[in-house]
């Protein structure tokens, strides 16, 4: 069973920005795609690690915990934007890296393999990871629902402060702790005017502020002694103590200056003599600092062809900025929103520098005499990153070379480095001439449809668009591969199986109408068959576009696909995909002006003719003449006219299984009237809907549902329930799934599959 959650309506995630921003390869869009199961090249090994101190080595795994979970992890490693790491000084073999939407990952081998690690954290949004220079027990998270801690590794986390709200891509550099760990830093934004289904944060009136504690989290005061020439309400991308001077912070203001503080915060003086007089389109991403000098990155807020990186030192207590661009190459900022500019100092040499920036087709510089000349890895260079294919399927045709986010460099070791990027996490053991892909145990994508064939499973996703598994917790491969694909491909919907064996898959594009396609021989090659679809001609809007797919279970050429848009709405086959006609009446009353389908349809087992549609704020709706005509169904304890439809399930003998904003309901007669099943008691926040819902094929008594809440969209509240009775009473399985923001579920081989908004697939074992 399939649904998608409303991420048009709701925002694009930072994820998807991922994809948007991609640089593929082109070409036609109606020919065949070869086939991508060749086995993937595994990449060599780095050579042994410095552990950095007499603790030992990697901690292992508490068996009974292990034995104890009822979740564990089916989907593959990387995926999306992961946004910082860092290198324990204290035990340089235990590192953390940071993700955009699953949250904390920490690794003990030295970057082999992570383990989540986001236990009590309330948002898997992560801006800002830190550690606690005086305790490296102590972690700090800013996440766009508040400032975390952990005193245990990240084995747990606590809020904080819930007022402290840190957003990806809008601060860089969050959280800042001082030496003895008592003075904390964190530049917080609040979205101005926020209205449910649109808040996305790139574009939104955002108002900065300063937060400062002085005895390491318990109170707070917000930070107002600021020079004139800084308006309250300014962002703050970046704020740093200087490790080398006790109590002396600095503060990178976006579209104007750099600030410092030599009293731990309280005050701040400007600091920016030396740096261009017209500042209004920098956008500050990094400081950072030698044992007498501080360094600061920036990238173009508006997007330019060519231009000089923006990287510039100073003396930490005398202010003189000046560039250390030296022989860098122009910067081109039109291809890539985000441009990443990050610098990071050796701990033994204040002139060794290492930078990342998009200087294509070099990801990462770096310089021995202080920024008079850089050398860059390239990524056309044979060796220069490998990549784990392995864990990474899409890595065997997608081009994955986007910008490095973070640099980490092992205080023992200035040879070991570590690198985060928008679809992974990097390491380098020789000063980053060579870079290995190690990201093994991390699940950072969006899954949005999981199918069962029988044989194969197979799992639509954000970015990724559709990857297949025999055994989801061994291996996954791609099954329609970026390479040789229309080169704006964005992210894959829905997945759907005809009696025939055809395959169906809906996809949607970053420049272009959304797309169906088609493959016979189970997945192995992918033909274009859309339907005439048209593009908005706005580029988030055509990138998040849904498509879902139905079939007619009593016919194996007749396949709908829905266009979620209001002016689109669904499209019919007769011929197994070879032609497309819109049908002549669509569902819904027209209260939803822009999207009016919430992609959920399926077609009753016993009667091709009789449809089903869910619509986003327009209720339920059948039809009894295969699209002719449509009506309002009705519900037992809540109207379904303006009611917020999920997931459909059509089964033999008129049952009919829906799930909504305020519960779960069943029909028997066909789709014409509803009882509530499972009610609305059940949710525990707001904008809390009930959205995926599943059957046991071999026991229709058996159902399967998962509330999430769709607003906003970094939160991740949710649960699964479980019932065998028809519904007559459910059972909370939710138990220890961390990732409770269920976009999908799927029943197969006696196990429960989630997909999960930001953790690929989880499974649970039913019998």
């Amino acid at each position: 069973m399939n649904v998608r959650l409303p991420n048009n309506r709701a925002m694009l995630s930072v994820l998807s920005m991922a994809t948007i921003l991609t640089l593929h390869g082109c070409s036609a869009p109606d020919t065949t795609i070869p086939d991508s199961t060749d086995s993937p090249n595994t990449p060599n090994q780095d050579p042994g690690l410095n552990s950095g101190d007499n603790d030992g080595g990697a901690d292992n795994d508490n068996a009974s915990e292990t034995a104890s979970k009822k979740w564990e992890p089916a989907g593959f490693s990387a995926g999306g934007l992961f946004t910082g790491v860092v290198v324990d000084p204290k035990k340089t073999t235990t590192v953390y890296a940071a993700a955009d939407v699953s949250g904390v990952y920490r690794s003990d081998d030295g970057g082999e393999t992570w383990s989540a690690k986001s236990v009590g954290l309330l948002s898997h949004a992560i801006a800002d990871l830190v550690i606690d220079q005086s305790d490296n027990n102590r972690l700090w998270a800013a996440t766009a629902l508040g400032l975390f801690r952990s005193d245990d590794r990240a084995e747990s986390w606590a809020l904080v402060n819930a007022d402290i709200a840190a957003y990806v891509l809008v601060g860089f550099q969050s959280v800042t702790v001082s030496n003895d760990g008592q003075t904390v830093l964190v530049a917080s934004h609040s979205i101005q005017g926020e209205e449910p289904f649109q808040n996305d944060y790139r574009t939104a009136s955002l108002t900065g502020s300063l937060y400062r504690s002085t005895n390491g989290g318990t109170d707070w005061s917000e930070v107002s002694a600021f020079p004139t020439s800084y308006p309250t309400g300014t962002r703050f991308p970046a704020v740093q103590f200087d490790p080398f001077h006790d109590g002396v912070a600095f503060l990178a203001v976006s579209g104007r200056g750099i600030l410092r503080s030599s009293d731990g915060g309280l005050t701040w003086t400007d600091f920016s003599t030396g740096l261009p007089d017209d500042r209004s389109d920098i956008g500050w991403r990094s400081l950072n600092f030698g044992s007498t000098s501080v360094l600061a990155a920036a990238t173009q807020l508006t997007p330019v062809s060519a231009g000089a990186p923006l990287v510039f030192r100073s003396n930490s207590s005398n202010v003189g900025w000046v560039s250390i661009a030296g022989d860098l190459p122009p910067v081109d900022s039109t291809s890539v929103q985000q441009n990443a500019v990050v610098v990071r100092v050796s701990p033994e040499n204040d002139t060794d520098i290492s930078l990342a920036y998009a200087g294509f087709p070099s990801l990462f510089f770096e310089s021995d005499d202080g920024g008079t000349s850089w050398r860059g890895t390239s990524v056309q260079k044979d060796g220069a990153y490998l990549f784990d294919t392995d864990a990474a399927p899409f890595h065997n045709t997608r081009d994955p070379f986007e910008d490095f986010i973070d640099l980490a460099i092992d205080p023992t070791d200035p040879d070991r480095l570590f690198a985060t990027s928008w679809v992974g996490i990097w390491r380098s053991t020789d000063r980053g001439r060579t870079w290995k892909e190690k990201i093994r145990g991390t699940q950072n994508t969006v899954c949005t449809d999981i199918l069962f064939t029988g044989t194969e499973f197979f799992a639509t996703h954000w970015d990724t668009v559709l990857q297949r598994a025999t055994e989801p917790t061994e291996s996954w491969r791609e099954s329609l591969p970026l390479a040789g694909t229309p080169s704006d491909l964005a992210h894959g919907w829905s997945i759907v199986q005809t009696d025939g064996g055809s395959l169906f898959m809906g996809v949607s594009t970053e420049t272009g109408a959304p797309r169906v396609y088609r493959s016979k021989n189970g997945g192995a090659t992918w033909v274009d068959r859309s339907p005439n679809f048209t593009s908005t001609g706005d580029l988030f809007t055509d990138a998040s576009t849904t498509v879902t797919m139905a079939v007619d279970p009593t016919n194996a050429d007749t396949v709908y696909a829905v266009n979620r848009l209001a002016s689109e709405g669904i499209y019919r086959s007769t011929d197994g995909g070879e032609s497309w006609a819109k049908l002549s009446s669509q569902p819904g009353s027209g209260n939803s002006s822009e999207f009016a389908l919430f992609e959920s349809l399926a077609v009753d087992p016993d009667d091709g003719s009789r449809l089903y549609a869910g619509t986003f704020w327009d209720g339920m709706w059948y039809s009894a003449n295969g699209g002719d005509s449509w009506s309002l169904a009705n519900a037992n304890g809540a109207p379904t006219d303006g009611a917020l439809i999920g997931d459909i399930a059509a089964l033999p003998g008129g049952i009919v299984w829906i799930t909504a904003e305020n519960g779960v309901y069943k029909s028997t007669d066909g789709g014409e009237n509803y009882a509530r099943s499972l009610g609305a008691d059940v949710i525990r926040a707001d904008f809390e809907y009930f959205v995926a819902i599943t059957v046991n094929p071999s026991n229709p008594n058996e159902v399967f549902a998962a509330s999430a809440q769709i607003h906003p969209v970094y939160s991740l509240n949710g649960s699964v329930w479980h019932t065998t009775d028809g519904g007559a009473e459910w059972t909370d399985i939710t138990d220890d799934l961390t990732y409770k923001r269920v976009n999908t579920l799927e029943f197969a081989e006696g196990y429960l599959y989630a997909g999960i908004e930001g953790a690929d697939v989880f499974r649970r074992k039913i019998r």
